[in-house]
Formats: structure tokens, C-alpha cells, sequence
């Protein structure tokens, strides 16, 4: 039996669950909608290149970067130097585990000139271009993929999306995920593609394993949907690409044996556990890991059973909840992971109050921890790890928050009448009922019947 809501009791004055009653947007005005949303991502990605900015001009050395908050994995790979040793706090190396990351810094050391100073300028000016460009690719492809444009603002303005900017690859990975989604359905300008989706996975996972999550949660919504046929495609180009990859890379075990020395690092409950001298880290890692792949079965698995009672699973609802996790339940959540989750969890949760919070909660995280590396160098001054700790709960809080809110719509509604319609004619099931009956409500991000 439906829930009645006050939402669902006022639709019929607000023209239904699509707006049937409301005037369509004309071409002009959908055209200038975009380019002022791409403008506020625009205005966005223009705020991260200025946090850079000190950094291009004196160098990244510390503390001088953390004290002007643009310290970056990248530059210190580039100076042969290291984020200041503490607990809780993992080298920085990201070469050491993202094998996409370390193909780019080879190159740019191949194309430097020797001298570690301008090395480090001109292979972040290289990233931060890239980046910059991926936003721009990342932003088409969401409002490609959301039908309700109303909230895409509050991701294109979020703080992670500048503090990302100088810091990983990892914007490009977002892109190359969200354009693999936009490949997956029928209705894609340029073209449907399982084959191109899965290789764009592969790629992402190559820069960030929380890739691999995205594809994790098209799998459960796909399955949902009974769309067998295409997951295979898209399961097998993802396993022929990321072969190639690694033994291109001939580095698997290696990777994975750093990561596991280093896996602790910033914005994780397993980090405020470092602190104390007593518990061992490898047993941290061990027991983080632990919880979060039995979590995510245990997410997947109800997921399935919802599905089975033939209830519509809403993808951005369900790609939050299993990338939320990751950040909560890892045992490394630094900001850069949360841009993953800036693209789903937008459309699933459409409470401003928790919207704001997590940016806030972000931006004073990101703060903190360049604050906190100062004080491991000079202890007069930074920030206590007291603040380091109330920043970091703050932050859990508030991605359980989100989380929260989109377990309440991890199940879509059929739009306009479709529910009571699919009920009485259950025949019409995979009888080639109409695209409009089973079409998903605004807030989510479209899915093929």
C-alpha cells in the first residue's frame, strides 16, 4: 500500500507526479538554464586553481602549502618529500596505489627539465587543467543524466569541487564514471554503448577504486530492471580493460601491499582510532575492511530483496548509500573521495539543511587537515588533533546523514498515475508498455525500461 505523504496529497495541485499540468521549458530557456549551472561549476573549479595559486608562485614545500591550504599529493611526489609523519595520517604517495596517477607523474617528469621546482609547476598546471576540463565533461554528463535540473546547483557549488581540484586525478575518474552511466541508457545523444560504459569503469577504477562502487550500483539497479543482457557486456569490457591495464602496470601486488601499510589516512573513524597508542593499525585496517565489505553485502542483498517484491530502485539513491559507506566504514576518506559522492548524492537528497551541512563539513575537514600537518611540523602552531577529531566526527555525521536520507528513496515512484496503471494491467509487463508509464520521478537519475 503506497505511503501516503504531504507531498503525494499536494500533487494534484501541482500538477502531478511529472507536472503534467506545467508549461514545458522552451529550448532558449533550457539552453540558458545549462550555461548558467555551468557557470557556477565554472565559478567553482576558478576558486580551487586560486587555492593553488600560492603554491605556483612559492612552491609547494611544507609548511608553507598546508598553511596556505594547497598542499597536494602530486607536488610532494614530484619534490621526493612526504605529508609529516602522525597518527592517523598516511604518507601521501599516491602514486604508490593509483596506477593512473603514476603513468601522469612519469610523463611529466619525462617532459620536465630537471629541476624539481618548475617539474612540480608544470605537472600541476597540467592536472589542474585536466581537472578543470573533466568538471566541465562531468557537469554536461549529470545534467544529461537528471531530469529535475533544480539541484544540480548545489553540487556544481559544493566545497569538495574546489578542494579537489589541485589534488588527484580523481575529477577525471567522476567524468569518465558519469559518461559510462550516460552511455547505458537507449536515449543517449551520442549513442547507447554497454561496451564503451564498462571501459570507461575500468579507466575510473584505475584512478579511484570507489569506481568500482559506481559499477557495483549500476549492477544491483540494472539487475533490478532485468537488464542481464547488458551488465554482461558491460561486466566483460570492464574485466578485459582492467586486465590490460594491469598488466600494462605489472604492479598488482605491489599496490596493494602499500596501500595496505598506508591505508589510514584523514576524514576516517579508523583514523581517530590511530591516535590511540595502544590498538595495532594493521588490526585497524583489518577490521575496517572487514565492516565495510560485509556492509556493502548486506546492502546489496536487501537491495535484491527489495527488487525481487518489484519495487523500482532508484540509482542515485543506492550509489550513495554503498559510496557513503566506503567513506564512513574505510579506513582513508580524504575530500577527494567525497567527489564521488557529490554526483548521486544531489539528486537523492533534497533536504538543503543536509546539503549545506556536508559542504560545510567538507571544507572545515579539508581546513583541518592542513592545519593538523603544520602542527606535526611545528608544534606551536596549527591545530590541535583535538579540532582534527571534532572536524572528522563532524564530517561522519554528516555523510550518515546523507546516507539516512537516501535510504528513504532508494525506491522510485512510477510518475503520473503509473503505479495504479501497472497494477491493473500486469499483463503489459515486458509487453511493451510505454516509456512514460514506468518512467522514473524528477529527483533520480533516469534508467532504461
Amino acid at each position: 500500500m503506497p505511503r501516503t505523504t504531504p507531498e503525494s496529497l499536494a500533487r494534484p495541485m501541482l500538477g502531478g507526479p511529472m507536472g503534467s499540468h506545467l508549461a514545458s521549458a522552451t529550448a532558449r530557456t533550457r539552453a540558458w538554464s545549462a550555461g548558467a549551472m555551468m557557470g557556477l561549476l565554472g565559478l567553482s573549479s576558478l576558486l580551487g586553481v586560486l587555492l593553488q595559486a600560492p603554491c605556483l608562485h612559492r612552491g609547494w614545500e611544507l609548511p608553507f602549502a598546508s598553511y596556505r591550504m594547497c598542499a597536494s599529493p602530486l607536488a610532494n611526489v614530484m619534490m621526493g618529500t612526504s605529508f609529516p609523519s602522525a597518527p592517523g595520517r598516511a604518507s601521501g604517495d599516491i602514486v604508490g596505489f593509483a596506477p593512473v596517477t603514476a603513468w601522469v607523474v612519469e610523463l611529466g617528469r619525462l617532459l620536465g627539465t630537471g629541476d624539481h621546482r618548475q617539474d612540480t609547476a608544470f605537472l600541476m598546471v597540467f592536472v589542474m587543467l585536466f581537472n578543470v576540463l573533466a568538471f566541465a565533461a562531468a557537469g554536461i554528463a549529470l545534467m544529461l543524466l537528471a531530469r529535475d535540473r533544480s539541484w544540480l546547483p548545489v553540487a556544481f557549488l559544493s566545497p569538495v569541487v574546489i578542494f579537489s581540484v589541485g589534488q588527484s586525478l580523481d575529477p577525471v575518474g567522476v567524468a569518465l564514471a558519469l559518461w559510462a552511466l550516460v552511455l547505458l541508457r537507449r536515449d543517449t545523444p551520442g549513442g547507447y554503448s554497454p561496451l564503451a560504459a564498462g571501459m570507461l569503469l575500468a579507466l575510473a577504477a584505475f584512478i579511484n577504486p570507489l569506481a568500482a562502487v559506481v559499477l557495483l550500483a549500476a549492477v544491483v539497479v540494472g539487475l533490478s530492471e532485468g537488464r542481464g543482457r547488458e551488465l554482461v557486456v558491460v561486466g566483460g569490457a570492464w574485466a578485459i580493460i582492467a586486465g590490460i591495464l594491469l598488466v600494462a602496470d605489472g604492479r598488482l601486488f605491489g599496490r596493494l601491499q602499500y596501500w595496505w601499510q598506508n591505508a589510514i589516512d584523514r576524514g576516517s573513524i579508523a583514523s581517530l582510532l590511530s591516535f590511540e597508542p595502544g590498538l595495532n593499525s594493521a588490526v585497524v585496517v583489518l577490521v575496517s575492511v572487514l565492516v565495510w565489505v560485509l556492509s556493502t553485502l548486506t546492502v546489496v542483498i536487501v537491495l535484491m530483496v527489495m527488487a525481487a517484491d518489484g519495487r523500482r530502485l532508484s540509482l542515485p539513491a543506492v550509489a550513495t548509500v554503498l559510496i557513503g559507506l566506503s567513506l564512513v566504514l574505510m579506513p582513508a576518506a580524504p575530500t577527494v573521495n567525497a567527489l564521488w559522492l557529490v554526483p548521486f548524492a544531489v539528486p537523492a537528497v533534497h533536504h538543503l539543511g543536509v546539503q549545506i551541512a556536508w559542504g560545510l563539513s567538507e571544507a572545515g575537514l579539508a581546513m583541518a587537515v592542513s592545519l593538523s600537518d603544520v602542527t606535526a611540523l611545528e608544534a606551536s602552531n596549527g591545530l590541535a588533533p583535538m579540532w582534527l577529531a571534532a572536524f572528522t566526527l563532524l564530517r561522519v555525521f554528516a555523510i550518515a546523514a546523507v546516507i539516512f536520507c537516501a535510504v528513504e528513496r532508494l525506491t522510485e515512484e512510477p510518475a503520473a498515475g503509473g503505479a495504479r496503471a501497472l497494477a491493473d494491467e500486469p499483463a503489459a509487463e515486458g509487453a511493451g508498455e510505454s516509456a512514460e508509464a514506468r518512467a522514473p520521478r524528477n529527483d533520480s537519475i533516469p534508467q532504461n525500461p
